[in-house]
């Protein structure tokens, strides 16, 4: 063999008694001969050898300088009839070299340089497609109602038009309301923005706590809808006040 050849064989080797496999070796193969008629025994022991080996030549190409030199030692034992070198040591067990050769190809030992060119080269792309997201987005243009929110005005306010109402959906009793038979009127506020919308609903005169009929108001009054209220002809959230009835009279 090459000199580059023997140095990965004894790499490999070495590997072994540094890591003591070989006692470990004696006693699988103890347990193979009480075993032999336990076919389990035997998978078992193929499993935890062939795991062995390409754990050790994960080892070994992280050592050397080229896994192509290390794969042509372990083809060189591929075939037979080569006298002493077909002795049974790790490095030469035949009827593990087909998935040892897999695993050693799909494997990517990458030197320093190169992670150091894939570090240098994804972080160039990420700092593209940062640069490009940013210009791309208007981050420069101002948000409506954000920087500058709109003062709510309140409806009591001379010269303000209050919102009209457009829809409305009637609360609802609870079964447990309808049970203790609880009448009343639930005082609200609410802000309708620009959109019509009515929310910061907020309970000024509670009715019932306990059954549900305060929530049921707040619920109601989400679902409407209305004209925005105006002021100086310009449309602006109000603040309203509303009163929903709860009656079991029909």
């Amino acid at each position: 063999m090459d000199p580059q050849a023997q140095r990965t064989v004894a790499c490999h080797e070495l590997l072994h008694i540094a890591r003591r496999d070989w006692p470990w070796i004696v006693v699988e193969e103890i347990a193979r001969a009480l075993f032999w008629f336990h076919p389990a025994v035997w998978l078992l022991i193929e499993r935890i050898q062939v795991s062995r080996e390409e754990l050790v030549d994960r080892l070994v190409v992280t050592r050397i300088p080229s896994k192509r030199a290390y794969m042509a030692a372990l083809l060189a034992f591929a075939d037979g009839g080569r006298g002493p070198l077909t002795l049974a040591t790790a490095f030469l067990r035949r009827r593990h070299l087909r998935s040892r050769l897999q695993k050693l190809g799909k494997e990517s030992v990458m030197s320093r340089r190169r992670i150091g060119w894939t570090t240098a080269s994804l972080v160039c792309v990420m700092a593209g497609s940062i640069a490009i997201t940013v210009m791309a987005l208007p981050l420069g243009s101002p948000i409506p109602n954000a920087t500058h929110p709109q003062q709510v005005v309140d409806g009591k306010d001379p010269g303000v038009t209050l919102p009209k109402l457009v829809s409305e959906v009637k609360p609802q009793y609870t079964p447990e309301a309808m049970t203790a038979r609880i009448e009343g009127t639930v005082l609200l506020t609410a802000v309708v923005r620009t959109d019509g919308i009515p929310r910061d609903v907020e309970i000024t005169q509670s009715l019932d706590t306990e059954y549900g009929l305060d929530n049921q108001a707040v619920t109601a009054l989400g679902q409407w809808r209305f004209e925005p209220g105006r002021k100086d002809g310009k449309a602006v959230p109000v603040r309203i006040a509303i009163e929903m009835r709860f009656s079991l009279k029909k």
